[in-house]
């Protein structure tokens, strides 16, 4: 077997690997977080929901979805909720849940499946921790946590943990909640990201106010409780807490905390997803270097085939020419010992019992008379 043969086989192998390799562990069946790309014509960013159980945001007018998967930094270690405790039971609804994460990710509080919030997870003492405020449902409240690294991938995710909140008698349940449509949105700098909040209970209308972690603060208004939404645009890459708060029309206030996570433009930027498509790169590389090989072999294989035609048809001619002088020289000397001077007609090499063998190897084809060939 020759050195292109065998190279050729071992590229078609290695792309046979890699391409059920990409279908095991491609980012784009990985099922968490989201990737946007930077919009054009003054277009604005939304994306869907991380870990949502409520459905899919709908995007306003000019604003678009992506469905793009990229892959950051891997996780590595654990989530955990360390305060509250299980089974604890409380009589005022704020309490702040916090615990462990890896240093640098994000993590996203969820209370009965709900977001309420997410915070960066900081290095303190040679470990993560984060600490995240919420609300507490009346009754029985379900926390658990997840941490993402900083383009929203990740699968890290904490204990369960279960507390209640005893809502005094005669307060009624006439709970008052900011909530969090997305725990963490991927931004661009120079482009405008939706955040969206929905408003639970309280007294329209509502004062709402963005601190946007980039020292810009802005204000809105919600004539009514439900969805509302606000656009900011981050000038430099950057990890920011977005702090929300909202006050009701008899001065209550609700408040929560979300992450928008600004990157470069050159990784969000849709054609720019080398870390999501590197192996599909490089499969059309080896299959193409594969077909080129595999090209080549055949060319060679073509031109050796004809060089033996050849070398073949050359050595036939020599044998006939040296079977039609013998026959000549015969005649010759027959004519003068005989005095019959006629000549003899040339022996045909093919009707003879000459063994030309050793002479010339026999072809492994076959001419035709009318000067074709066959294998």
């Amino acid at each position: 077997m020759s050195t292109f043969h065998r190279l050729n086989q071992i590229l078609a192998r290695v792309a046979v690997v890699l391409l059920v390799a990409m279908g095991i562990s491609s980012p784009a069946f990985a099922g968490s977080g989201v990737s946007t790309a930077s919009p054009r014509n003054g277009s604005s960013i939304s994306t869907s929901p991380i870990y949502t159980t409520g459905g899919i945001i709908q995007p306003g007018n000019k604003s678009i979805t992506t469905l793009s998967v990229v892959v950051g930094q891997k996780l590595t270690g654990e989530v955990t909720i360390d305060v509250p405790e299980n089974g604890q039971h409380f009589t005022t609804s704020d309490i702040t849940v916090s615990g462990r994460c890896p240093a640098g990710s994000i993590v996203t509080v969820y209370d009965n499946d709900a977001i309420r919030g997410s915070a960066r997870c900081v290095e303190v003492n040679k470990h993560g921790e984060y600490s995240i405020p919420i609300r507490l449902f009346a009754g029985k409240n379900v926390l658990r946590a997840k941490a993402v690294n900083e383009l929203g991938v990740g699968d890290l995710e904490s204990n369960v943990v279960t507390v209640y909140y005893d809502l005094p008698s005669g307060c009624g349940n006439g709970q008052y909640f900011l909530l969090p449509v997305e725990g963490v949105v991927n931004a661009a700098p120079g482009v405008n990201v939706l955040r969206h909040v929905v408003i639970v209970g309280g007294t329209q209308p509502y004062q709402l106010t963005w601190d946007w972690g980039d020292g810009d603060v802005s204000t809105s208004v919600a004539p009514a409780q439900g969805q509302t939404q606000l656009s900011h645009v981050y000038k430099t890459v950057g990890i920011y807490t977005v702090l929300v708060k909202a006050v009701d029309n008899n001065g209550a206030i609700a408040t929560t905390q979300i992450i928008t996570s600004v990157l470069n433009s050159n990784s969000t930027d849709l054609p720019g997803h080398l870390l999501s498509y590197w192996p599909l790169a490089l499969l059309v590389l080896l299959l193409l270097s594969t077909y080129l090989l595999g090209h080549h072999r055949g060319r060679l294989y073509e031109r050796r085939l004809e060089v033996d035609e050849r070398r073949w048809l050359r050595r036939h001619m020599d044998r006939r020419n040296r079977g039609g002088r013998g026959g000549h020289g015969g005649g010759m000397v027959g004519g003068g010992a005989g005095g019959s001077g006629a000549l003899t007609q040339p022996t045909d090499p093919r009707a003879d019992n000459v063994n030309h063998s050793a002479e010339a190897p026999q072809p492994s084809h076959i001419i035709h008379p009318d000067g074709s060939f066959q294998l």
